[in-house]
C-alpha cells in the first residue's frame, strides 16, 4: 500500500530551507514510487509556489495567511494539525530547526502520537515501517524509534545529514489550505520587531573547510587566533558545546554535534578539542580530519587521519606565520 508522506518546508521570504530538500531526497531513496509525497508550507503572502511545485513533490499545501507571514508557534501549530487531521498523512517529517523544534512536539501531542526528535537517519524495517535513528543520552548511544500504533508517525531530522540533490519535476498539483480559523484565533503574542543579522561566513553545514576550536584552546586570545586562521583558510569557525556554556561564544549557530549542527567538509581541523561523542557525531563524516590536542590520549584522536601532539596555541601561532 502506498504510503502518504508529508514534508514540512520552512520557508523564509521566499526562500526554502535546504532541510526540505534534503529530507525529500531522503524520502524518494527510501520509498521510490511506493509513496506520495507532499510538500507543506506556511507563509503570508510570498510563498515559493513555483519552486515547491518543480522540487519533485506530488502534490503542495500552501497555507497563507498574516498570521503565518513570521513564526508563531501557536498558529503554525493549529494550522498543522488541522491539516493533518484533514487530510490524514501517514508520515510527517519536520526538520529539527528552532522552528521545527517547538513546532513538531505541539502537533505531536495535540495529535497524540509519537515523535521521534533529531533524527540522524531514516531506514525501513523488512515491513516497510519507518525506523528513525537518533542520538540519546547526550550523543552517547544511537536509539531506533518506531512508532507502530498512531499516525501519523512523526520525526524531526538533523539539517546536513541526508544529501541533497536535484529531482525531476512531477509538475505537482497545488492545494490551498483554507486558514480564516486563524482570522479569530489570538495566540497571546505580538511580533515586535524583526532584526536581519548580517552573516560574514558560509553556515557551517554548507562549508568545505572548517576550523573548530575546544575548550583545549585555553584562552581568549588563542580563541582570536583560530578565527584568523579560519578566515585565511576560507574556512568556517565552529565550536564545541562547553565554548557555549563558558560564555566564549555567544549562540549555538555554529556549535558541532549532537545538540547543534552536523557538518560533512571536506576539511575539519580540530583545535583543542576533546572528542565527547557529542560532538564526533556531528562531525564524523567530515573528509580529512586533523585534530590538534595536548593530550596524547584524546578521544578525538580515535577518528582522526592526522593527529599532532601538542599546545593549540603554539601550533596555531606558528601557522600563522606560515601565512605571514
Amino acid at each position: 500500500m502506498s504510503k502518504n508522506v508529508w514534508i514540512f518546508a520552512e520557508q523564509r521570504d521566499g526562500v526554502i530551507a535546504s532541510s526540505f530538500y534534503e529530507m525529500l531526497c531522503k524520502v524518494k531513496e527510501l520509498y521510490g514510487d511506493g509513496a506520495e509525497v507532499s510538500a507543506v508550507c506556511f507563509g503570508g503572502g510570498n510563498l515559493p509556489v513555483g519552486a515547491l511545485k518543480d522540487s519533485g513533490v506530488d502534490r503542495v499545501y500552501l497555507a497563507d495567511h498574516e498570521k503565518l507571514a513570521e513564526y508563531n508557534p501557536l498558529c503554525y501549530t493549529q494550522t498543522l494539525c488541522s491539516l493533518i487531521r484533514a487530510e490524514k498523512p501517514d508520515v510527517v517529517l519536520v526538520a529539527a530547526s528552532t522552528i521545527g523544534s517547538e513546532t513538531a512536539p505541539g502537533v505531536a501531542a495535540k495529535l497524540r502520537t509519537g515523535l521521534a526528535a533529531h533524527c540522524t537517519e531514516l531506514e525501513l524495517d523488512e515491513k516497510g515501517e519507518l525506523r528513525m535513528i537518533a542520538p540519546a543520552f547526550g550523543g552517547k548511544l544511537l536509539g531506533e524509534y518506531f512508532i507502530p500504533r498512531t499516525l501519523p508517525v512523526m520525526a524531526s531530522v538533523k539539517a546536513g545529514v541526508f544529501e541533497k540533490r536535484e529531482l525531476p519535476s512531477k509538475d505537482a498539483q497545488v492545494v490551498h489550505v483554507d486558514t480564516g480559523f486563524l482570522n479569530d484565533l489570538d495566540s497571546g503574542l505580538e511580533l515586535v520587531s524583526r532584526t536581519e543579522t548580517e552573516v560574514t561566513e558560509l553556515p557551517i553545514e554548507k562549508a568545505e573547510r572548517v576550523v573548530c576550536v575546544g575548550l583545549g584552546i585555553s584562552n581568549p586570545e588563542n580563541l582570536e587566533k583560530a578565527r584568523e586562521l579560519a578566515a585565511l583558510l576560507k574556512a568556517s569557525l565552529g565550536y564545541t558545546r562547553p565554548m557555549v556554556d563558558m560564555g566564549y561564544m555567544e549562540n549555538e549557530n555554529s556549535m558541532i554535534g549532537s545538540s547543534g549542527k552536523m557538518i560533512k567538509p571536506k576539511l575539519y581541523i580540530g583545535f583543542g578539542v576533546s572528542g565527547s561523542t557529542q560532538h564526533v557525531c556531528g562531525m564524523k563524516d567530515s573528509g580529512l580530519i586533523v585534530n590538534i590536542n595536548i593530550n596524547e590520549k584524546a578521544d578525538c584522536f580515535a577518528v582522526s587521519n592526522y593527529k599532532v601532539v601538542g599546545d593549540s596555541g603554539t601550533l596555531l601561532t606558528e601557522l600563522l606565520k606560515q601565512f605571514n
